[in-house]
Order: C-alpha cells, then structure tokens, then sequence
C-alpha cells in the first residue's frame, strides 16, 4: 500500500496538467480530485484484511492453497462496502463531486477483473461467507488509520470512519449484488443516486473523463507499485516521461544518413545538411497538426521534432506514435529505439496483438539482448514507457471500453499522438479514429495526423476532430516537392498476371521477352534493376511468384497470409539496406511506412491514394534519373478488396492513362483530389453508424462498466469492420508443434483463413486447438484446398 501511495504521488506531479483539465471540466478544483483519487487508492486492498485472503496469503501445501482459493471472496470486492461510506462521508466533508460516491465505488470494483453485467458481480461467485482477519473493527480502523496517514500527508482531514456495532454488521452481512438498499441488480446498475440510476438518465463526457481519472490513476499506481519485488523498488511516472528535446535529434539523422550512405553505397549521395522546410514547420508548430507531404519526404522526421516540441512546451508528457499495420510498427521500432533508447536511455513501447512475439524474436536472434527481455510486458502494453509505437487500434479499442481502456485513456491523455497512414483506414475506423482525436483531444492530448495522400474530404472530416479540443490546427504542406516528378508512369492494358508470361509454343508459360529484358537492365548506378511487383491479391501473389521461382528467378514472396516465424524472416530480408532482394512479389502489406527503395514497379490497377504509396517505394532517394511506375488492369478479386469509395478502380485507371508526361507531386495530390471529390468519408453511411454505435456504447455503460471483448459481442463493435470475417487457424502441418507450446507461443503459428473456409476444413482431435487443413510452405504461405463448391477458393483472401 505505500508502494502504491509512493507511485500515485508521482503520477499526481506528472499528470497535473491533465488533472486540472478534468477537474475544470467537471466544476471541480484539482485538490477535490485528487482526494477522490486518493480515496480510491488508499482503500481499494482493504479486502485483503479479510479472513478468506489471508487463508491463501498463509495456507501450507498445495491442498491447503487449493481449498483457501475456493473459500476466497474477491478482495476489490469486499473492500466496497467501506468505499461506499468513505467516499460519501468525504461529499459531505470536502463537497461533493459527480456519482455521489459512485465513482470511487466502481474504480475501486473494477481495478482487477472487468465490471461488467453478469462478470464481477455474479452472485454465485460470492457464496462463500465473509470474515475479517482478525476482526472487522480492528480490520477497518487499520485501513482507516493508514488512509489518514495518506491524506494527512498530502495536507488533507481522511473522513471520520468510527464503526458502531450496526457498522460491524453490516460490513459482515454486505452483499455487494445488491446496493444502497434498492434491492435490485447491482451489475445493471440500477442505483439511485445522482444520475446514475435507470436506463435513460445517462453520464455525460465531462463524467466519464472524471472516472476514467479516477480508475486510471489507481489501476496505474496499482501496477507501478507491482513491479516491487523484494528490495527493489516499483516503477516511477516520472520515470516514463520524455525528457529530451528537439535538439538531440539532428545530430541523430545526420549520422544515420552517413550510415545510411555506407550500407548503400551510390544509393543517394545527399549528405543530411538540416532540417528540410517542411520538418522546421511541423518542428515549430503549437498544438495539433495536419501534415501532408510525398512518400519520402521525411514525414518521420517532421513528426519526432513535432512531439519533442510538444515535450518541450508542457503540452504532452509521453509520445505515442500509431500505424495501420503491425508490420510498420515493427519497422519504426527499431528506428525509434535507435534514438530514443540507445542514445537517451528512454524505453520504446511496442504494441499490436503480436509484440511480445516480436521482442522474443529480437532477443532470439541477437544472443547479447536475452537478458534485456522485459518481463514488465503489461505495463509496455498500457503506454507506460515514455514513447510507445504501436497499430492504431490500441487507442480506439478504449472508445469501446474494452481491454483495461481506462488506463490506456489515461495515458494517452497527456502525449504528443503522430497518426501516421491516415489515408489507410476505410470509413468505419476513421470514424473511430476521428472519435478518438475528439474525445482524447478534449482531455489535452495533441495530435499530429499525416499521410502522403490526404484530399480535402478527409482534411476536412479529421480537422474537424482536432478542432473540437479548441486547441490550434496548423495544417503544414510540403511546398518544396510540388513540382517534381519522381517517377515516370505508364499504363499498359494487358492484365498483368499475362504480361508477365508468353506461351512457349507449346502451351507452357514461359517468362515474357519484355519482363526478361526488364530483368537484363541496369540503373543509372550500373547494378542490376530492382523490381518491385505489388498485386491486389494473396493468390496471385503466390501464382506469380511460383510461376517466376520455377524459371530460377531470386525473388521474395510477401503477404500476410505466413505464420510469424516466415513473415518475421521476409521482412528482414526485404528491410536488409546492405542486400534487399532484387524482385519482391507483394500485396498492399508494402504500401505504407516501408523505408524501401526499387527502381521498377510492376502494379495491378487499385484506388489512386494506393498506387502514389506503392510508388512511394519507387525512387525514394530521388535520384536524378527517374524510377518507372508501370499500371497494369485490375483482376479478380480487386472489387472485393477496394469497395469504397464506389468505381474508384476505373475512375483511377482513367486517371492514369490520361497521363502525358511524367506526374509531379502537384499532380499525383490533384489525381487524388478529383478522384476523391465529392466523396467525404465523415458524411459516408459506416462512419456516422460506428461514431453513433461507440457513443451510445458508452452511454449505456454509464461511462464506468467495462465491455470485457466486445469484438465478441457485436460483430460491429470492432476497430476493424470486415466484410469477410476471418478466424486464426493453425495450419495442419504445424499442428503438433503447436500443441506442445504453451498458450502463448501458439500464436506462432496461427494466420487468418475465412471463417468458412476453418470450419469446412477444422481437423479434429487437438482439443480446443484450432487445426486446419492447408496448403503451407515458407516460401509462398498459406493456401486453401480447392472443392467443388469453392474451385478456387484463394482469390477470396485478401
């Protein structure tokens, strides 16, 4: 408990900021706040004094834990009857605050397992007796002592507690299903006092912000204080802020530009000379930004000097930095590591559903970094390092309390957030995402959003989210590169899955004469020509590559469908600077945030803003003598891929084969602008649905239940809308290695199939293992078995 006390000081020094910001929200001054606040904390293991958890703390022997467990009484829970009358008694004392006690109530419920209907407050789950170790007075004068001694600390009178013998009785005989003598359900939440109480009286924003304070400061100084074992010490919010400024990282890129410059030699012979213009802008700017400038452009860059500015000014405390894919994520963690934690000693968060993963493969693959493996995982995963990179759905699965969504609200709410790719997301996680902009922003949080591609639509539909905190928008464009051309551009009318084999004469496919000389031509470096092929479609993927590695082609095959292990190793090698493979076969998975660079690009016809960031991988460097983007006709399958907005394939194919000369950046931004017009995301069908569905979502929880997976729930309610649900399997192949692993690690071989596709072909015996039958090699992945109702079944995976 002192521990715990120890670390809500340091997030009440850290967090003041944000604490003021709620509290002015609220009516409230800061000091009332935090006596809730504290409240919460000094009371919330009281249920630890009881008899039922003190058997387990001291039982002998397996057996006697055993049996100890089964007469257990959840400690959070045994804890509220003493919450309730001391968080009253303080309303009456210090003035009240919104919840008429309520609010300490629940944060104190739900600090360990989800408060939830039918979840915590199941009665069965409480039929064990109540007993207090080694009385109920003595019990509740020490946790009432201590609490004292906490408020006195901070200046402040704890309420007088004094127990009289009906006290005793009641603290003996609560049922903590029912509350405040209303004789109704405590998990509908039917209590009458203050708003809270029936169906149609619902909490407003400011209300659930106070709460989200509330249960996010206690579950965080709860888990700080956890990480104490023995004499070491538990972890320290001042310890997971940023504590650098702009300064430090231009000396960080110029040396990774002449490291840069050695593993690639004749790659750029740009030497780093400052800051571009653009960067210096989005460097300077105050508040949130809308930043808009070509793949290349050092938008990455432009963004760290963004959040080290937000450091620097007191606005933001952390830096979170969210992507579309896991895979990018993985990419830019290694580069921020590289400045943040190697050169300033601050820990980089990594989070996605595969991170742990991701950091066991790190440390298996260099022997040196074994020990450094945190076992603090949960925290990285809550945003408590001071910088954090991660996919995008780790702040709007909050919006939909799930997962432990009050801690994370609670430490997003005082950092500098870059949201990076915006262009990526379809109209129902934008709509999530332009929620998240408005209700984080709200509490303080500054928001930089970019991308390559951003017409007026959704500059519009996202400045609107960042205008709602009344904070300053600056949108900062980058002029500099407006007029030049990169890349050429061609159409060639023939499907490109033909183009790129001839028959032999005798019916067999054979590479064609052009792709052969394409593969015999040089760049104006002398090497031989990189090639990059990008296709709608994993199947066709898979058949292209197949068809070029029989004739002896060295090539990589990239899509999402391969268990972790191959796609960890595709991405290495596709990422190496010193040997990236000349001819990489891919999906849309190396659209965004890869810091490739090709000569040639070979691509199926898809939605305008999609071929500028394929092309963005084209030329990177901007090297005199242009790249060559080539656009071949969308195939099967491009529809079901790209649905929204409606024919923007043809609208982009028209676009394209109107090209007379080589596009400048002006020019792609106006291909984007007119395809796009008239088409605002904000105003579609599935972004207003999923904004209305999130805010009643809250609105029925009172602002405090949890939603445990609501994913599950509701097939709606999920960061990711998917036309065509999927579910993770384990190809058979694997199958028995996976069974031997752990829970954990049998993720490793899990990838997505439709959900048809597992049940018609789920192998059975492996108990809740989910086997299936496929296809699988390490080269080109995952492929379904063809039936008579499904011949080719692999044009539907996307």
């Amino acid at each position: 408990m002192t521990a715990v006390y120890d670390a809500w000081c340091g997030l009440k020094e850290v967090h003041a900021g944000l604490i003021d910001r709620v509290a002015v929200r609220n009516g409230l001054t800061a000091e009332r706040v935090l006596m809730s606040s504290l409240l919460c904390v000094a009371l919330h293991d009281v249920g630890k004094l009881s008899s039922n958890f003190q058997a387990m703390m001291t039982a002998g022997g397996d057996d006697a834990y055993r049996r100890a467990v089964q007469g257990n009484y959840r400690h959070e829970v045994a804890a509220l009857w003493l919450v309730d009358r001391a968080a009253r008694r303080l309303g009456k004392q210090a003035g009240a605050i919104p919840g008429g006690g309520l609010l300490e109530f629940f944060a104190v419920a739900g600090h360990h397992k989800y408060l939830a209907d039918g979840h915590l407050f199941e009665p069965g789950r409480f039929a064990n007796r109540l007993s207090w170790h080694p009385d109920p007075a003595t019990a509740a004068d020490a946790a009432c002592g201590l609490a004292a001694e906490m408020f006195a600390q901070q200046g402040w009178a704890f309420p007088p507690m004094a127990l009289k013998p009906r006290d005793v009785e009641e603290m003996l005989t609560h049922d903590p299903t029912r509350a405040d003598g209303a004789n109704e359900p405590f998990d509908l939440l039917c209590l009458r006092r203050d708003g809270l109480s029936t169906r149609d009286e619902r909490p407003d924003g400011p209300r659930r912000e106070l709460f989200t304070l509330l249960k996010g400061m206690l579950m965080t100084a709860d888990w700080m204080a956890s990480g104490a074992i023995g004499d070491a010490d538990g972890l320290d919010a001042r310890e997971g802020i940023v504590r650098i400024g702009p300064g430090g990282l231009e000396e960080h890129l110029r040396d990774r530009v002449e490291r840069r410059r050695k593993e690639r030699p004749g790659a750029s012979t740009a030497r780093f000379s400052g800051y571009r213009p653009f960067q210096a802008r989005c460097g300077d700017a105050d508040g949130h930004v809308l930043a808009v400038a070509p793949t290349g452009g050092g938008k990455t860059e432009a963004s760290w000097l963004w959040a080290l500015h937000q450091v620097e000014s007191g606005a933001a405390r952390k830096i979170i930095i969210l992507l579309p894919t896991m895979v990018t994520a993985n990419s830019l963690h290694e580069r921020l590591v590289d400045f943040f934690e190697e050169r300033h000693g601050h820990p980089v968060g990594l989070v996605h559903s595969t991170a742990d993963l991701v950091r066991s493969s790190r440390a298996d693959e260099d022997e040196s970094d074994r020990g450094d493996v945190r076992s603090d995982h949960l925290s990285e995963a809550h945003l408590f390092r001071p910088v954090t990179v991660g996919t995008v759905d780790q702040l709007l699965v909050p919006l939909l309390h799930g997962g432990r969504w009050a801690m994370k609200t609670f430490a997003a709410a005082d950092a500098a957030i870059v949201i990076d790719e915006v262009h990526a997301y379809d109209p129902h996680t934008l709509g999530l995402v332009a929620l998240m902009i408005e209700q984080l922003g709200a509490l303080g949080a500054r928001f930089m959003v970019m991308s390559a591609t951003m017409p007026s639509a959704l500059r519009a539909t996202i400045r609107d989210a960042l205008a709602a905190s009344g904070a300053a928008v600056a949108t900062v464009e980058d002029e500099d590169l407006l007029e030049s051309a990169r890349n050429s551009w061609e159409v060639v009318p023939e499907p490109l899955s033909r183009w790129l084999f001839a028959d032999d004469g005798d019916g067999r496919p054979v590479p064609s004469p052009g792709f052969l000389e394409l593969w015999g031509s040089r760049n104006d470096r002398g090497e031989p020509l990189k090639i990059l092929v990008v296709v709608n479609t994993v199947k066709r993927c898979q058949d292209l590559a197949r068809g070029l590695r029989e004739f002896g082609f060295d090539l990589v095959c990239y899509h999402s469908k391969f268990i972790f292990g191959d796609r960890r190793a595709k991405e290495r090698r596709i990422n190496d600077p010193s040997d990236p493979p000349r001819l990489v076969i891919a999906t849309q998975v190396v659209e965004v945030s890869l810091d490739i660079d090709y000569d040639v690009l070979l691509t199926e016809c898809a939605p305008i803003d999609a071929l500028v960031q394929r092309a963005g991988r084209v030329n990177r460097a901007r090297r005199p003598r242009p790249g060559r983007v080539v656009v071949h006709p969308h195939e099967a399958g491009s529809e079901a891929v790209y649905k929204y907005p409606p024919d923007v394939l043809d609208a982009t194919w028209r676009a394209c084969s109107a090209l007379e000369r080589p596009p400048t950046e002006r020019d792609l931004a106006r291909m984007v602008e007119e395809i796009y017009s008239g088409r605002s995301p904000g105003r579609s069908e599935a972004f207003e649905l999923i904004q209305g569905v999130a805010r009643d979502h809250q609105r029925n929880l009172r602002g405090v239940l949890d939603s445990p997976r609501p994913d599950e729930a509701d097939a709606l309610k999920r960061t990711r809308l998917e036309d065509y649900p999927q579910v993770g399997v384990v190809p058979e192949r694997f199958a028995r290695e996976a069974a031997r692993a752990v829970p954990r690690e049998r993720r490793l071989f899990e990838l997505k199939v439709p959900v048809w596709y597992a049940k018609a072909h789920r192998v059975d015996g492996f108990d809740d293992l989910p086997v299936c039958r496929m296809e699988y090699g390490p080269e080109f992945g995952a492929e379904l078995i063809a039936s008579k109702e499904r011949p080719d079944p692999g044009s539907l995976i996307f």
